[in-house]
């Protein structure tokens, strides 16, 4: 079978400048997700994105009130959108449909996307809910009822204050942050702690305590969980959860369930503990991987940036890299926030105040990237179809799959055409699919690069051609005449092509497809040219490739 997995689309301007050809501007393709009904933009802000493993199905926070119709509480709710029909349906609500009469926040959906875990300051989502505090909640796509989890084993419900909910990849187990006492007995610390509540057995249990039983000496917050539950990590200013802490700092911790052990894994690969302090955990399903957040500057050798970065853990070979690193290695000039992970750990999503990432990022405010560690590259994903910058905050990346895609929210007004509504919005970008333009030389064609370093298999098709031009110009109905595609490969300093080909229909199509070859991995460049039926000289040629795996 063919692999799915595509890599990042980049130009390789170096060659282009070296043959001749004429430099397009590259892009990837951007959606907007939150929207009416009518499919026009809303009145409200929408954030906070959680999606199912496919990106089918997408959880988020809007206090939009014309998402759907009948929405008159003027409160943030939840919301899930099915990206495979386009319809958004309100999950915030009480089984039978009554709607929240408290804010609700913090969406996190399984990885099927059939239950999407939430808190929420309403009482009226579940009967008996008495305490006035903010619960969690767990809503079924499939049997549409709305469960609280935030109770003792027996269904008792907290007496305190429950936030920051995580549900397992595999839906069975919620994880949340708590400030009750009776969750579980003996809970005496009197501080914030993280629980796991188990959907099936409806146990619930107390997870930032020592394997002998020891409490936390201090609040503990922010749970992730592992594929099967079987490790969580989460972050706490306790001092007495593994032996040797000393630096009274936030640490990021990994519990074991199996063997009930607590590792610290917020340290430098020599072991060092951080100097400053370490947030917002996230873990890999299988448990190996740890990305999180600290200002920290020893977790990593000449981190002296005096800024929040982003750093990953191996827990099998005990090591500790930073992620959000400058173009050619050393301190970042902005913090870095909130970091994402693909399964398998190659691709780390992040949002960065960093203009020293990339080359050319001059637009002065947080943007989304992507670290693929496999290329040691990193690349923008918050931009538009023509490369420009977000221009406004970009935050809290979704990375779907195997990192093709990728959501994020934003208060940018310049990702796509006719974003008037002044709001934070929800974004989707495919960053294998894109956009170009480009102008050539009279009679000649559109090139573009495509940095294929894997030796993906599958189709390329050019889409949707626009062209404009001096008095003359004609390409009639936008058809394109002819697409060819030619392969270079790299051997030394030089590129010699390796393969050739072309389409030439009869002047009627709107979309070309033609092979994308199945090569050895390495550094394989694809250089592809768009040629029009023109009587004029071409001022201008913009298109869209997408990519198919077949």
């Amino acid at each position: 079978m063919m692999s799915h997995r595509k890599v990042f689309v980049v130009s390789v301007l170096a060659l282009v400048a070296a043959i001749g050809w004429v430099r397009p501007v590259f892009s990837q393709t951007v959606r907007r997700l939150n929207h009416k009904p009518n499919g026009t933009e809303t009145g409200g802000d929408s954030f906070e994105a959680s999606a199912s493993a496919d990106g089918h199905y997408v959880a988020f926070v809007s206090d939009a009130a014309d998402l759907v119709a009948g929405d008159s509480n003027v409160l943030a709710d939840i919301f899930l959108l099915d990206r495979g029909t386009d319809l958004i349906k309100r999950i915030s609500v009480r089984t039978g449909g009554l709607q929240a009469n408290g804010p609700s926040r913090s969406a996190r959906i399984s990885r099927d996307g059939r239950y999407v875990v939430f808190e929420s300051d309403a009482d009226n989502l579940v009967l008996g809910d008495n305490n006035g505090d903010s619960d969690i909640f767990v809503y079924d796509r499939i049997a549409q009822t709305t469960t609280r989890v935030s109770v003792d084993s027996s269904g008792v419900e907290a007496v305190g204050v429950s936030t920051e909910p995580a549900i397992s990849p595999d839906g069975r187990y919620v994880a949340f942050r708590s400030s009750a006492a009776n969750l579980v007995p003996v809970d005496v610390n009197m501080r914030d702690d993280v629980f796991l509540h188990d959907l099936v057995s409806g146990t619930t249990t107390l997870v930032s305590i020592k394997f002998d039983g020891t409490q936390a000496n201090q609040a503990s917050a922010r749970p992730a969980l592992s594929n099967d539950a079987k490790l969580m990590a989460f972050e706490s200013q306790a001092s007495n959860l593994v032996d040797g802490d000393g630096n009274h700092l936030r640490d990021v911790f990994v519990k074991d369930f199996a063997s009930g052990s607590i590792i610290r894994v917020s340290i430098s690969t020599a072991g060092d503990e951080a100097d400053g302090e370490s947030y917002s955990p996230q873990i890999s399903p299988d448990g190996r991987w740890i990305a999180f957040e600290s200002a920290a500057g020893n977790l990593v050798a000449n981190d002296h940036n005096g800024s929040i970065d982003v750093f990953l853990r191996d827990r099998f070979n005990f090591s500790t890299i930073r992620v959000s690193e400058a173009l050619g290695g050393g301190d970042p000039n902005g913090e870095s926030l909130h970091p994402c992970l693909t399964p398998d750990s190659r691709f780390i999503a992040f949002s960065s105040f960093a203009n020293n990432l990339i080359a050319k990022d001059d637009n002065k405010t947080f943007d989304i990237f992507v670290l693929d560690r496999a290329l040691g590259r990193i690349d923008r994903a918050s931009r538009s179809d023509i490369g420009a910058g977000g221009n406004n905050w970009s935050d809290r990346p979704v990375l779907i799959g195997e990192g093709r895609h990728v959501i994020f929210d934003s208060a940018s007004s310049n990702l796509i055409d006719d974003d008037l509504n002044g709001r934070w919005d929800l974004f989707a970008v495919d960053r294998i699919q894109l956009s170009f333009h480009g102008t050539p030389a009279k009679g000649q064609p559109v090139f573009f690069t495509i940095d294929n370093a894997l030796g993906e298999t599958g189709n390329i098709g050019v889409v949707g051609l626009s062209c404009t031009g001096t008095s003359g110009f004609h390409l009639p109905g936008g058809k394109i005449i002819r697409l060819t595609f030619d392969t270079w490969t790299q051997v030394g300093l030089l590129f010699a092509p390796i393969l050739a080909g072309y389409v030439d229909p009869t002047g009627t199509a709107t979309t070309l497809t033609v092979p994308f070859p199945n090569v050895s991995p390495g550094i394989t460049v694809y250089a592809a040219g768009i040629t029009a039926k023109v009587s004029g000289e071409i001022v201008s040629v913009t298109g869209a490739i997408s990519f198919k795996t077949q």
